[in-house]
């Protein structure tokens, strides 16, 4: 009965209900997660002369000495409409990608990528692999500003054959967290928060008296034209923004 009970309240079902009445709630679970490459919901943007950059490390050779390792990026607007893939046949210490509007065919938009390394041939036992790599960011073309990972989201696991899942984030019934921005806004920027959904649910959420949604894998840019101090009011645990601030002299990026 016990052991019942155990396998119910860890359900997912049973970890939305936790989360929705705050009883020993569940941010974030990898617990179950071996032999799996885990990326982040990691961000792009050509829009308004933006630029993108992509740097990351072979993990697999240069922490388990793997040798030809592999790689995939994949590639999704903001309404998670799939746009492309690049495969790396053979990694270099350091990989490096630009992205611009002529690498999506003089495309202008923001969205999303996701880092998967290839563990079929260099399957490491009981490790989750995850690659937090840094994206940087420029304005105009001028120097990029870099942020590291922000959310894990989205993993591919060689024990449900190399399926990408997600859901390592979880979510409650209701709009009961609340995510306040280390930050003031100061309006003599331009302020954007970049949002994107980690999660396989829709996402509800308010700034101020703004409500919005997203649904799986959507993302959305929005600009703090009047707001200093912002709350993110939302049904998911950890639902933490890419800021960008900027204007003619001044260009950052950074984790909300």
């Amino acid at each position: 009965m016990k052991l019942y009970y155990k396998k119910i309240i860890n359900s997912d079902f049973g970890i939305r209900i936790r989360n929705t009445l705050n009883i020993s709630p569940v941010d974030m679970l990898t617990s179950e997660l071996h032999s799996a490459s885990v990326s982040d919901a990691f961000v792009w943007r050509t829009d308004n002369n933006f630029s993108t950059k992509i740097r990351f490390i072979d993990i697999l050779n240069f922490f388990f000495e793997k040798e030809e390792t592999t790689a995939n990026i994949l590639f999704y607007d903001n309404n998670f409409n799939y746009l492309k893939k690049l495969s790396f046949t053979k990694l270099k210490k350091l990989n490096e990608v630009i992205i611009n509007k002529e690498f999506f065919g003089n495309k202008e938009g923001y969205g999303t990528f996701y880092i998967f390394h290839d563990l079929k041939n260099n399957e490491v036992q009981k490790e989750l692999i995850s690659n937090r790599c840094y994206v940087g960011f420029s304005k105009n073309d001028q120097h990029f500003s870099y942020v590291h990972g922000n959310l894990l989201a989205r993993y591919n696991s060689s024990n449900n054959k190399n399926e990408i899942q997600s859901d390592i984030i979880k979510t409650s019934l209701i709009m009961n967290q609340n995510y306040k921005i280390q930050k003031y806004f100061n309006k003599n920027f331009n302020n954007e928060i970049f949002l994107t959904n980690p999660t396989s649910r829709i996402i509800n959420f308010k700034i101020k008296r703004n409500s919005y949604s997203l649904k799986e894998g959507c993302s959305l840019i929005i600009d703090l034209k009047q707001d200093d101090i912002i709350n993110i009011k939302s049904n998911c645990l950890f639902f933490r923004p890419i800021v960008f601030s900027y204007n003619s002299e001044y260009f950052d990026v950074h984790h909300g």
